[in-house]
């Protein structure tokens, strides 16, 4: 048994017992009570190999802070620091502690999840559990909780600290007990700020200093006075120090070796580690010197097996990043508030580390360029030996488009581009030509011949063309060749050169000859004499190029120059389109719909009866984008086609989204699956989005944000166009546009957005709300009504008949006005906003009246109707109700039952314990029903742990069916606890402790009285 406390921060921590703020506390009572504690972590298996986490430890932690506390912090250092420091120290790995009942009990936690969202997750996740299925089960099953635990133990301490012990983070309330009942003199505050600092080794939140006080009262009293940040510095600190061999740190999950856990364990059983000091500063004339300011600690070590001095090695770099951190804390929380506290430690000097049988100098990769280059040739980079023609054709289309730039710049008349692409099937020869700028000398050796150096990125050049956006980024596209051609011939003529120049390159290794030739000379292609070039490829026998006309017909889309393909010895055929709206046309005329403008209505034969479509085009900073519309004879509307709807082959793709019109993505634009728009897209220019290395995607960047926001917003633009010419040439309703502009919206959510985010902007933006003030009705954004402070619904059959009489009526009615039209007095409605149309569950009202809540409920009996009133959410919610992620992770449906729980007006209620709206239940206040289901729900709020959270589920999920009389009748308690148990184990062990007497008798008091305007319309068999 420990006699006496011996360190000196221990003794000086133990001074604060003569304070009033800490009276009754007792150093020595509470160090005695942890050796304890400690002493039994490894008991059950956990911990018992992997780490010493004993008194000993405590005691190293408490002597290192002999020499991290410099002289001047120890004189500011007051008595409240000091124990807060110590007892920081004393229980920040007692969350280690897993007894038996808790290891037995460890499918009831977060254990599990654990394991499949972090040990095992993603493609590492993969490589770890293989590893760990090597092991036997019952040590595979301690070494996984042991890293739950490891993961899970500051913030275990924290909870138990103060005085919780959530299932989640492991069944082990009595622990907590112990723990709580020995701090518990010290009083809440304390144990709160303590709880913070224990778990705070975990975290990377020092920066915080609104959490950890610079100072902190707990009397009246500096010495009473603690630096909460300070302190949880030398935590973490002294923490992350001891390393000697009697002992390795709880570090970050998988900080070491994220794929090998053995490695792990290796480390800690090197013990080689002999001492952790601080070393001598640096006096001016650069040498030791005794009385200079230290700001380095040396580790001294000595290895004889590499794994544990990779594991050391790699630890001691992350620990310097942390001293690190620690150091500009200490002088951000110096300059923010004055702390007079000192940390300079900020290196690790780890050269004192020796080893025996294995070299220490470390070793690194290089690269071997030619295994790179038949890498880059080979199918880990392009997945298909098609895209080889793509990559010819983008760079002469970038030649052509950048001579067009030079001759405009110029002033001359543009110049016209033309590319050839030539297949001989009998020689396997494919050649592409191009009049385009060419290549000078330099050129060829600076772009062409270096991988990875793209002309078009080069700073000179954008210097010289900074308006200029070229199609080809990465400068590896003619390596491409090589995946389907040993021999490439490249000639090429440019303006600023006298002579031709011709390489012929045998593979991607080697050395290669320029040959120069007069441009007169026989060998040189006419078309590319006064500038241009001809790439000929000798195809092995072995690659596949078959179709090369469907292939350049695929890839080549919107080219604005002329592109031919000439198959043998046959006639040239052109490839690609002028404008998106043409490919579009070309695929609706091909799927049997019929090009109609509404200028003529005239049809003969079986015409009649196909689809009328047309292509909408729309261009948009840079982007031209072209989708169709399906005409409806009968709401005369232009509704979206979905892009499987348009009928076409592997080689004329209709759908997708083009950079300077190669094609990239063959998805509709916006969209991740062919039930989006059928639509087609071309980016150019600065503001065309950067595709990855093999040109087989866009990356996420600003440029693809803009772009898709673009094609949302070119979308979006239809269905406001739609709306307007609805009411203006079409004469139907404001009601009937708002209902059919709903309708046209649908048709953006019935895909895969490729950004959910920018969709919901854009459409947040559409009129697609109905509403009426005093002033008439209008249509109204989800943007606008998430702003209002305030408004209502009304629910009743009078202003259902209303909404539906109004929508037939060819005007801007409101029900307002009709109320004045027929002299109803009686009738009032609420003042301000009123959202008609309503259902509160579907989109687009389920987001406006996302960030809303009810905060009056006006029952107008008389007139069978139901008013409520909305305003922005409280930070104290008006109504209990039980999330949708808590029923989904019990297996309930959601209950739509709604509890009052504070500040919510009535008007009209009588015997009512409820109101039903909008399939929602509202449950008002002043009955024992109501209040036992808020007294639940707030006691769930409290504990936070599962077993609570699933009976005010179930209790909910009862009121629900009780309410709305739609449930099967309760028999008896245990009754209730059979329908919601089942077969489900998991759920009869967290119904054990509950009791539902009380319930069954409040549920089976009813009928209940509940006012629902829906009650008085009654069905059609009915009458």
């Amino acid at each position: 048994m420990i006699e006496t406390l011996t360190t000196f921060a221990e003794r000086k921590a133990q001074e604060a017992e003569q304070l009033p703020a800490f009276d009754g506390i007792n150093l020595l009572g509470i160090k005695r009570k942890v050796e304890t504690i400690l002493n039994l972590i490894g008991r059950e298996g956990i911990f018992d190999e992997y780490t010493v986490h004993d008194i000993s430890h405590i005691d190293s932690m408490l002597n290192l802070l002999d020499w991290l506390i410099v002289e001047e912090t120890k004189s500011v250092m007051s008595s409240a620091d000091w124990l807060m420091t110590v007892l920081a120290i004393y229980f920040h790995d007692i969350g280690m502690l897993v007894t038996k009942t808790e290891y037995e009990n460890r499918d009831r936690s977060g254990f599990l999840e654990f394991c499949q969202s972090r040990l095992f997750a993603e493609e590492a996740g993969v490589d770890y559990k293989d590893k760990i299925d090597q092991l036997k089960p019952d040590e595979r099953q301690r070494f996984l909780y042991q890293e739950f635990v490891r993961f899970t133990h500051a913030e275990r301490i924290r909870e138990w600290v103060l005085g919780k012990a959530p299932d989640r983070l492991g069944c082990s309330h009595a622990a907590m007990t112990e723990i709580f009942g020995l701090l518990e003199p010290l009083g809440q505050q304390f144990q709160r700020d303590l709880g913070f600092i224990c778990e705070s080794h975990h975290l990377d939140d020092l920066s915080d200093l609104r959490k950890y006080k610079v100072s902190q009262p707990y009397g009246d009293s500096e010495a009473e006075t603690a630096n909460l940040h300070f302190a949880a510095i030398l935590l973490r600190t002294s923490d992350l120090l001891h390393i000697t061999r009697n002992r390795t740190p709880s570090i970050a999950f998988r900080l070491i070796n994220p794929t090998d856990p053995i490695s792990q364990s290796e480390w800690a059983k090197q013990m080689a580690v002999r001492r952790v000091r601080s070393q001598m500063g640096i006096g001016k004339e650069g040498v030791p010197d005794e009385a200079a300011p230290r700001n380095t600690i040396e580790v001294h070590a000595y290895f004889t097996k590499p794994d544990g001095f990779f594991g050391l090695t790699s630890y001691l770099a992350y620990a310097q990043t942390q001293l690190q951190k620690s150091h500009e804390w200490t002088i951000a929380a110096k300059e923010a508030q004055g702390a007079k506290h000192q940390f300079p430690w900020r290196f690790i000097d780890d050269q004192w580390i020796e080893t025996e049988g294995f070299l220490r100098e470390s070793f690194e990769f290089t690269l071997d360029q030619a295994r790179i280059l038949d890498l880059l040739t080979g199918h880990t980079l392009y997945n298909e030996t098609t895209v080889v023609l793509r990559e010819l054709v983008q760079n002469s289309l970038d030649a052509i488009r950048l001579r067009r730039h030079i001759s405009t710049a110029k002033g001359v008349e543009d110049h016209a581009g033309r590319v050839s692409i030539h297949w001989n099937s009998a020689s396997r020869c494919l050649q592409v030509r191009d009049n385009g700028t060419g290549m000078t000398q330099s050129m060829i050796e600076r772009h062409l011949l270096k991988v990875g150096a793209s002309r078009y990125q080069d700073a000179e050049f954008k210097k010289l063309y900074p308006s200029f956006s070229s199609i080809s980024r990465f400068g590896i596209g003619v390596l491409s060749t090589f995946m389907i051609a040993d021999h490439v011939e490249i000639i090429t003529c440019h303006d600023e050169e006298e002579q031709a120049r011709i390489l012929n390159l045998r593979s991607v290794h080697g050395k290669y000859l320029i040959q120069l030739l007069d441009k007169s000379d026989v060998r040189i292609p006419e078309e590319i004499r006064t500038g241009g070039t001809s790439i000929q490829l000798h195809i092995r026998p072995s690659a596949e190029l078959k179709d090369v006309l469907g292939i350049a017909r695929y890839w080549i889309v919107i080219p604005e120059c002329e592109v031919v393909v000439c198959i043998d010895d046959g006639e040239p055929v052109s490839v690609g389109y002028g404008s998106p709206d043409e490919v579009l046309y070309d695929a609706l005329e091909r799927s049997d719909y019929v090009r109609w403008d509404m200028e003529s209505d005239t049809v003969e034969g079986d015409i009649k009866y196909r689809a009328r479509v047309r292509v909408e085009q729309v261009e948009i900073d840079g982007l031209t984008i072209a989708f169709a519309l399906r005409w409806s004879e009968y709401f005369k509307e232009w509704s979206f086609l979905a892009g499987g709807n348009v009928r076409s082959d592997n080689h004329s793709w209709p759908l997708g989204t083009c950079v300077e019109g190669i094609r990239v993505e063959t998805y509709p634009p916006g969209y991740e699956d062919l039930d989006g728009i059928a639509a087609i897209a071309n980016a150019k220019g600065q503001n065309a989005p950067k595709t990855n290395v093999a040109r087989s995607g866009l990356e996420q960047t600003p440029e693809f944000d803009k772009m898709i926001r673009s094609v949302y917003c070119a979308y979006c633009d239809h269905v406001m166009s739609e709306l307007a010419k609805m009411q203006s040439e079409r004469d139907f309703s404001l009601t009937w546009a708002v209902q059919e502009a709903r309708y046209l919206m649908r048709s953006l959510l019935n895909a895969r957005p490729r950004s959910g985010k920018l969709l919901s902007q854009s459409i947040f933006d559409l009129p697609l709300i109905l509403v009426e003030t005093s002033e008439g009705r209008r249509s109204a954004s989800i943007r606008e009504l998430q702003g209002s402070r305030e408004f209502w619904t009304v629910d009743g059959q009078f202003f259902r008949s209303a909404e539906r009489m109004i929508r037939e009526v060819s005007s801007s009615a409101s029900i307002g006005a009709l109320i004045k039209a027929l002299g109803v007095a009686s009738v009032d409605l609420p003042q301000g906003i009123i959202v008609c149309d309503t259902s509160v569950q579907t989109f687009p009202y389920s987001e406006t009246f996302n960030n809303k809540e009810v905060d009056k409920v006006r029952i107008v009996r008389g007139q069978r109707r139901l008013d409520l009133r909305w305003s922005e959410c409280s930070d104290s919610p008006r109504w209990a109700s039980i999330s949708a992620e808590a029923a989904a992770r019990f297996n309930l449906e959601r209950p739509r039952l709604f509890v009052a729980n504070s500040n919510i007006e009535i008007e009209g209620q009588e015997s009512d314990l409820a109101v039903c709206c909008f399939d929602r239940v509202y449950v008002l206040p002043g009955s024992p029903i109501s209040a036992y289901l808020l007294d639940q729900w707030k006691l769930a709020q409290e504990k936070k742990d599962e077993a609570s959270n699933f009976f005010v589920a179930c209790l909910f999920f009862l009121a629900d069916g009780t309410f709305r009389g739609d449930r099967r009748p309760l028999n008896s308690p245990e009754h209730i606890k059979e329908v919601f148990s089942g077969n489900k184990e998991h759920r009869r062990e967290l119904m054990e402790g509950f009791d539902f007497q009380e319930p069954f008798e409040l549920f089976t008091q009813g009928p209940f009285k509940v006012f629902d305007s829906s009650v008085w319309a009654r069905k059609e068999d009915e009458l």
